[in-house]
């Protein structure tokens, strides 16, 4: 970055996506989680990093309620690790059930959970290597971004050099997660009536 993109001129042709997953899988996948959701969208989530310099980017469960309980879609967990115990309680907090695809391994096979990226419809995640990798695919992603952000993703605007698909939503100051998601569950609740349209081919 400090040789290749020094000023914002460099970023004038960023590509749209520079990673590809496997085909046959990613649509394997996609018909999964489309039997799972009755045909309704799946909303890939993760909410939170193990890395410990950073864990004030974690969301709390609680805070991820009104996104979770948008209506006309289903969520699917792209969280590594084992949040068995994560998923009963956002259950118990927003009503929701959360699905899980206990085939995918997010640290040990990037090649399957790279499938599982590009099989979901749009990705919403903090900032992790989640974000990454599925903006490196070209999908569509909405990040939770703490008050003190990584410096990547600066300290103004909704969108990011680096990733032509990403939209951020700030925190307007420290803990202050509520009103991010209320902000999302706004504009999914916005995306799912376009989403529905599209699909039935009237817009």
């Amino acid at each position: 970055a400090r040789l290749f993109r020094s000023d914002i001129s460099n970023f004038a042709r960023t590509p749209g996506r520079w990673l590809a997953a496997d085909q046959n899988q990613v649509d394997t996948l996609r018909r999964r989680y489309r039997g799972w959701s009755g045909g309704d969208p799946v909303i890939g989530i993760a909410w939170k990093s193990r890395n410990s310099a950073f864990r004030g980017k974690n969301v709390p469960l609680d805070d991820w309620v009104p996104i979770l309980r948008v209506p006309g879609v289903r969520f699917l967990s792209l969280q590594y690790g084992d949040v068995a115990d994560d998923l009963t309680v956002m259950r118990g907090l927003s009503g929701t059930h959360i699905l899980h695809d206990p085939e995918i391994d997010a640290l040990h096979d990037l090649d399957r959970f790279g499938a599982q990226l590009d099989a979901v419809d749009l990705v919403i995640s903090i900032s992790n290597s989640t974000v990454h990798q599925a903006c490196a695919l070209g999908r569509d992603v909405w990040t939770l971004l703490h008050v003190r952000p990584d410096w990547r993703w600066g300290l103004e605007d909704d969108t990011s050099p680096w990733f032509p698909t990403l939209r951020l939503y700030r925190q307007s100051a420290r803990f202050a997660w509520g009103p991010v998601a209320t902000a999302i569950a706004g504009d999914l609740t916005h995306w799912r009536s376009s989403h529905r349209l599209a699909a039935d081919g009237t817009a």
